[in-house]
């Protein structure tokens, strides 16, 4: 049924009431998608042993049953045995959305040819594999994807049903849970500076070794005058304002924000030092939203983990439950499996995942 229910939420309000016909390309896709993904039900539950347990979700003694579950993971760049791996762990957690926050894309080398060879070739394998099996997917670029790419994805999400872009528009999820996502992080001592601004309007630009680029479809470009590039973009909290709406209310809101919050202990570099958006912290106090979502450090739970005994990849601020996984791939992949409960309570599950050779 959660196979069957994940393809409807992909069509339109219109045309799930009727006012406007269904593609009917889209319709027999899908239905050979829904065919596939009940044949590989039929197949595993043949071979499944004979202790089988239901899979969805289960009430617990101090609260209901959780509306629905997502798989959520960040900072993959790029790593093709990662992406082979989410469809299968959708299955196993009975979570029917992924959600990716950031840096989805390989770096190193020629990055402009690894990633449009990735968004051309090996992205679009993963999509349609989550396709066949009824999983939503949305994406978000992170600080080393380049803008340069950034159309291809673009295409991908306009191309491909069930794909999202999360930076674009805040979308709905079941539950009437809504969700948005911010690609910008705090300038920072790297000479890529596609997806830097100012944290705040009395930061300055970080002194970068060598020179200091953005990316287009047209190539690189320098930036000769750092102070003033930054100085003529808005700043991240400004950035972070504009994203409010007076139709989306914070109470079921969720932001993913590649960029960490500041004083939390999810920046935590190994140095000791907290590259945590201070803005990013600043927003979330102000319009207190259920829940963030963030990346970008990929250390940072191992950093209180070795410091404190205890790996820090979740904190409270307010009402906001604020979460950061890391990452350290490529021997494992971190990931959590995130329940939305009908109380609007959160439940978070913290994994790790060996990948094989």
């Amino acid at each position: 049924m959660r196979v069957l229910e994940s393809f409807f939420t992909q069509l339109s309000k219109d045309e799930r009431n009727e006012k406007v016909p269904v593609d009917p390309a889209w319709l027999a896709k899908c239905a050979t998608n829904v065919a596939a993904a009940l044949k590989q039900l039929a197949e595993s539950a043949h071979t499944a042993p004979i202790d089988l347990h239901d899979s969805s979700p289960a009430a617990t003694e101090t609260g209901p049953a959780a509306c629905f579950r997502i798989l959520y993971v960040a900072d993959l760049h790029g790593d093709t045995a990662a992406y082979a791996k989410l469809p299968a762990l959708c299955c196993e957690h009975d979570a029917w959305t992924i959600v990716c926050g950031g840096d989805m894309l390989p770096k190193g080398g020629d990055m402009f040819a690894a990633q449009r060879e990735f968004l051309c070739d090996d992205l679009p394998e993963c999509l349609d594999r989550c396709a066949s099996m009824g999983i939503a997917f949305f994406g978000l670029f992170g600080n080393d994807d380049l803008r340069g790419v950034h159309e291809i994805w673009l295409e991908l999400v306009r191309s491909n049903r069930g794909v999202y872009d999360l930076a674009q528009q805040w979308h709905t999820l079941p539950g009437g849970f809504m969700i948005r996502g911010c690609s910008w992080v705090p300038d920072y001592p790297f000479g890529l500076k596609d997806w830097c601004l100012r944290d705040t309007p009395d930061a300055t630009p970080a002194f970068t070794r060598g020179r200091s680029i953005v990316t287009s479809s047209d190539g690189v470009a320098e930036i000769d005058d750092p102070a003033a590039f930054f100085a003529s973009q808005p700043t991240l909290e400004q950035h972070l304002d504009s994203l409010v709406e007076p139709s989306v209310s914070m109470e079921r809101a969720v932001l993913v924000s590649h960029a960490p919050p500041a004083h939390l202990g999810l920046g935590m570099l190994w140095s000791g030092e907290d590259v945590g958006s201070k803005s990013v912290h600043a927003w979330i106090t102000r319009h207190q939203p259920l829940l963030t979502l963030s990346g970008h450090i990929h250390e940072s739970p191992d950093v209180g983990l070795a410091s404190d005994g205890k790996s820090r990849h979740t904190a409270k601020l307010g009402r906001t439950t604020c979460h950061q996984p890391g990452q350290v791939l490529p021997e494992e992949m971190r990931y959590s499996i995130i329940e939305f409960e009908a109380d609007d309570q959160i439940r978070i599950e913290w994994k790790h995942k060996t990948l094989g050779s």
